[in-house]
């Protein structure tokens, strides 16, 4: 609704379960918390190209 209103940039926000992406120590963390977002993406950008 935002893009459709104009909006130029939106900030989208994913903290994961375990606070956020700051995971210095385990970046393995990192496949789980990006297996969370890729569906959601791959929604959004489908839906902007439209």
């Amino acid at each position: 609704r935002l893009a459709e209103r104009g909006v130029r940039f939106i900030e989208l926000i994913h903290t994961g379960s375990s606070g956020n992406w700051d995971s210095h120590g385990d970046m393995m963390d990192h496949e789980r918390l990006a297996k969370q977002v890729d569906r959601p993406i791959y929604g959004l950008l489908t839906d902007l190209k439209q």
